[in-house]
């Protein structure tokens, strides 16, 4: 009797110290909440579904977005007589991506977009009608909100978030870090995770996982993954959060997930170079939208030196080969100035306000006049500049930069906006490699059984360098196929994380008891297996 109740005892323990949940979802920006809440759709109350967030708050990186979201065929642009199809948009994408995109997932990113204006719109009730045209894009496509007092990023995360907080039974998780994923390696199937939260560790035990924690735009150190694959990039100043630290791509590899372009990393051109503290390496994005409405870059000559609407990588480059590069030994710096009229301001919308007056990262000149006095430009030179600009915009032409695109005519004599900006680490286009279901492949060229993975984490969608306004899309696109994936896994397995049929005839009660006479440890490693025999793999807990 008294073994007995020891192995109960023993059981009992065992159960306190885990948790139970179907489905787990590792990282709270626009990928995790949309394949949350998708999955939610998909099961209604019938699915444990537990979201994890390492910030005290949802959105992540996602909620800093500011230049709008990519769709294609939408009744906003049939209004505006844009046409737009899927043709456009992959060659678009292709082209930016210097080809290096995996095709199969651009195809399924491609006709995904198709769909995704009408699901955010019905589902979650956006207002996204404003569209414009960013750089690299041959049509407008980027959608923002209607009312120009917020920006894409915090509207999208607002709406859904306050989504499933009241109407769902999705569980989150805030301050908590992921350590480990649990992997069957006989199996090469997912079984669970281990987090931690205010210095204690937890094991969840699921039965699928999808890895939506973003990419590595800030993981700067000695042994981080920025120096791993692209070290000189490593002094660069970072748009991206600090806790940007490639969380999820390090735990998919230590259980063998492949890592696809992992060196391929996207420089924006323009963060803002912060008056009141220079040369600080965390920068606040210069959103591509405030060159979308007409804003142009000139150099501390007052020259301008590139197509302001082409791709990243290209305004990157033009702006390191014709700018100055700072004389400090803290930061990697190429300074140059971005000017916008009052019409620019205007189209932009409320938020250009945010900038200049709360954050002082605009500055107002009366006149050019008065600007090239205030930047120490030589005012014949920009002079020059402006009327070379303001001819092409009245003749129609395209410019020896290969512009063709002139929204607002400047005027000489009227008020001037000027802002400095610098190149800064934007995004990593590298990640875990997944197939066209969002399954996590790996190095074996097989998917993971339970892994899935969407956004930033992932790589292959964007190849080489990715246009603007394609990072919330992706969210959006490979976050409700994730979920799809995952709530079909599920379906199809039927798998329940402690057997409910016994071995033997023992039952898992029993099992557990068991389980406790072998060894606390042995379930703390993340359970022991029966292995390889004519009872199949059974988790002894």
């Amino acid at each position: 009797m008294l073994i007995i109740s020891t192995i109960f005892i023993g059981a009992k323990n065992l159960r306190d110290s885990y948790e139970e949940y179907d489905l787990v979802i590792i990282g709270g920006g626009l990928a995790g909440l949309t394949a949350a809440y998708e999955s939610y759709l998909k099961t209604d109350d019938s699915l444990k579904i537990l979201l994890i967030e390492q910030m005290s708050s949802l959105g992540g990186n996602s909620k800093r977005a500011t230049s709008g979201i990519n769709f294609l065929d939408t009744h906003p642009q049939k209004t505006n007589n844009i046409n737009d199809n899927y043709d456009l948009f992959f060659n678009d994408t292709l082209k930016s991506g210097k080809s290096l995109n995996d095709p199969h997932l651009l195809d399924t990113f491609s006709k995904g977009k198709q769909f995704l204006y009408d699901y955010y719109t019905n589902i979650f009730g956006v207002d996204i009608k404003l569209v414009g045209q960013l750089g690299g894009h041959s049509v407008a496509r980027t959608h923002r909100p209607t009312d120009s007092k917020f920006v894409i990023g915090y509207y999208l995360i607002s709406k859904i978030s306050k989504k499933i907080l009241e109407e769902s039974n999705i569980k989150i998780y805030y301050n908590s870090t992921v350590t480990k994923l649990l992997k069957n390696e006989t199996s090469n199937t997912i079984y669970g995770l281990k987090y931690k939260k205010e210095n204690e560790e937890y094991t969840i035990y699921c039965k699928a996982i999808i890895l939506t924690s973003g990419g590595y735009g800030h993981d700067f150190g000695r042994h981080g993954l920025l120096n791993e694959y692209v070290p000189e990039l490593m002094n660069f100043p970072s748009t991206n959060g600090d806790f940007s630290k490639g969380s999820g791509v390090k735990l998919g590899r230590e259980i063998g997930a492949d890592l696809v372009d992992m060196d391929k990393v996207q420089v924006h051109p323009t963060g803002f170079v912060d008056p009141k503290n220079r040369y600080v390496k965390d920068k606040f994005l210069a959103p591509e939208l405030l060159r979308g409405v007409g804003g142009i870059l000139v150099n501390e000559n007052g020259d301008r030196f590139c197509n302001e609407l082409g791709t990243r990588d290209y305004v990157t480059n033009k702006i390191k080969e014709n700018c100055r590069k700072q004389d400090t030994d803290k930061i990697d710096q190429y300074e140059c100035f971005l000017l916008m009229n009052e019409e620019m301001s205007i189209e932009f919308g409320n938020h250009f306000n945010y900038y200049k007056d709360f954050k002082g990262f605009i500055v107002e000149h009366a006149n050019f006049i008065e600007m090239s006095k205030n930047l120490n430009i030589d005012y014949k030179r920009i002079e020059n500049t402006i009327n070379m600009y303001n001819d092409a915009y009245d003749k129609k032409i395209v410019d020896k930069y290969n512009k063709t695109t002139f929204l607002h005519k400047f005027d000489l004599n009227k008020k001037i906006f000027s802002m400095v900006i610098t190149p800064s680490v934007h995004y990593t286009m590298g990640g875990l490699k997944i197939n066209n279901r969002s399954e996590v492949i790996g190095t074996n060229g097989k998917p993971i059984n339970g892994l899935f993975g969407a956004g930033e984490v992932t790589g292959g969608v964007h190849g080489g360098n990715r246009l603007g306004g394609n990072s919330l899309a992706e969210c959006g696109v490979f976050g409700r196929i994730a979920a799809d994936s995952a709530v079909n896994y599920m379906a199809k397995n039927n798998k329940e994380i402690i057997k409910k049929s016994s071995i033997l005839g023992i039952s898992s009660l029993f099992q557990m008891a068991i389980a406790g006479m072998i060894g606390y440890d042995c379930y703390r490693r993340g359970g022991c297996f029966v292995g390889n025999n004519n009872f199949g793999n059974y988790y002894l807990l």
